[in-house]
């Protein structure tokens, strides 16, 4: 069932090309328990790897079941090791974090074996190698024997034809060797063995052929008790690792080992947290950045203001104003909100002038630092920076006069409005805004604010008449005041 003909192995370093074994000539048979000996460098451990696809060869043909092995990608000897073969290495290669059932239960689940497949077989290949009582003892409780035993469980429950051993008894005492190859001599009644050894005396008795290597080729070749079985061999039956166990192995690894577990929690916190605070940092600056960015559409740009609109873009009713009032931690409502987002300027005859935004005097939630309430319609609140340049100059220079309102676009004084600030607010504020401008705000009462919103409405509209039976649109001239 497998055939090599004529191979050969080379190696190439740095232009330099060494010989693995040249034109080898082999074929074993299911049953058989093969020895493959002799001294160190001969090339017993490199054949082994091309007889069990861990490596390539260059010249000849290898067969498996009668199908040639040259053409082989990579991709391809990885299926023919998940079909045909079973390693078991000097160093046992085990996970000493796992328990007994857990290292054989890890190639069926890395074969595809749904985990109710699992158990039953696992169990019973414990069984056989005399270490049930030791199913749930983490394999580095054990001794080299025992580990040795799991590393044979490992390899028989994949239930592939052929097993490969590379010094299987190398670190083991002299009993615990003699229990390994007894147990792989059972092992080769239906599947064929193959060890690779330098102390032929521990595994000459058991042997059906010992092969001696020398300097990379076949010495002796010695049959001692011929095998009369089919060549052929059955394929081990594998799929792809299901998500349930990639998942349930993932969970494994992170909590088998207390103190690793903890390692990566704690790793995990402080990536955490650093990403977290560098993201909050960052939104933080942005934030800061925006309070007092430019925005053609919003100048009032306070952090309490939500602007809401319809989604069929349709004008809000009073019961629209009704059910969002009761709203959790809504505290008013300003219906025609284009007050917010203008300004405007206020001068008197001493030349203080003042530009600031507009606010719903029954909205102020402030303390006065000098002055009064409003009390007539024509009376203003000032709440306005401590570093600002009039405050400086002194608040009585401010309080209690008389101011025009100015156009912002012509310059022009607006006739018919006059104002008198009445009191005043100062609050810390060092933040200098663009263009020169401190965050000023003014309070008026409703009468004064419905001059306002009236003249703002007109800087939003378009007058339609109809002239000798023609429409004509003018569009208003735009002014902020």
């Amino acid at each position: 069932m497998l055939k090599l003909k004529d191979v050969s192995k080379f190696y190439y370093n740095k232009g330099l090309i060494s010989t693995g074994f040249t034109k080898i000539n082999l074929e074993l048979k299911m049953g058989e328990f093969v020895v493959i000996t002799g001294e160190s460098g001969s090339g017993k451990s490199t054949l082994l790897n091309v007889l069990s696809g861990l490596d390539s060869y260059e010249e000849g043909e290898m067969y498996i079941n009668g199908e040639e092995t040259s053409h082989y990608t990579e991709k391809d000897f990885e299926d023919y090791r998940r079909k045909y073969i079973a390693n078991i290495f000097q160093s046992f290669n085990l996970i000493n974090s796992y328990t007994v059932y857990q290292n054989v239960e890890l190639v069926l689940l890395l074969n595809g074996y749904k985990r109710k497949e699992v158990k039953k077989k696992v169990l019973e290949m414990i069984e056989k190698v005399g270490l049930a009582e030791f199913k749930n003892t983490k394999v580095s409780k054990l001794s080299g024997g025992q580990k040795q035993r799991v590393a044979i469980a490992r390899a028989m429950v994949k239930e592939t034809p052929i097993i490969v051993a590379d010094e299987p008894t190398g670190n083991l005492d002299t009993e615990s060797s003699k229990d390994v190859i007894e147990l792989l001599k059972k092992v080769a009644k239906d599947r064929l063995v193959i060890v690779v050894t330098h102390n032929i005396e521990q595994v000459e008795e058991y042997a059906t052929r010992i092969i001696k290597m020398h300097d990379g080729r076949i010495i002796e070749n010695k049959v001692i008790k011929k095998v009369e079985k089919e060549k052929h061999a059955e394929e081990s039956k594998y799929n792809k690792i299901t998500i349930g166990n990639k998942y349930r192995l993932g969970i494994r690894n992170t909590f088998n080992i207390v103190t690793k577990f903890l390692l990566i929690f704690a790793v995990f916190l402080f990536i955490s947290a650093s990403l977290l605070s560098e993201y909050a940092s960052f939104e933080q600056t942005e934030y800061e950045t925006n309070k007092y960015g430019y925005n053609f559409y919003f100048r009032n740009l306070s952090d309490n203001r939500i602007i809401i609109k319809k989604k069929d873009k349709t004008s809000f009713t009073k019961q629209d104003y009704n059910k969002i009032q009761k709203i959790e931690n809504i505290d008013y409502i300003i219906n025609d909100d284009l007050l917010l987002d203008n300004e405007f300027c206020i001068y008197n005859e001493e030349d203080i002038y003042l530009y600031g935004k507009i606010n719903d005097l029954r909205h102020y939630k402030g303390q006065l630092e000098e002055g009064r309430m409003p009390e007539k319609e024509d009376e203003v609140i000032l709440r306005i920076p401590k570093d600002h340049y009039q405050v400086r100059n002194g608040l009585d220079k401010i309080l209690e006069k008389n101011y025009s309102v100015r156009d912002d676009v012509t310059g022009e004084k607006k006739e018919g409005i006059a104002l008198k600030i009445v009191g005043i607010e100062t609050y810390d504020d060092s933040t200098f805004l663009s263009g020169g401008i401190w965050e000023t705000n003014f309070y008026l009462n409703e009468k004064m604010l419905e001059y306002f919103r009236k003249n703002i409405n007109q800087n939003y509209s378009t007058i339609k008449s109809l002239f000798n039976g023609k429409y004509y649109i003018s569009q208003i001239r735009k002014s902020i005041f």
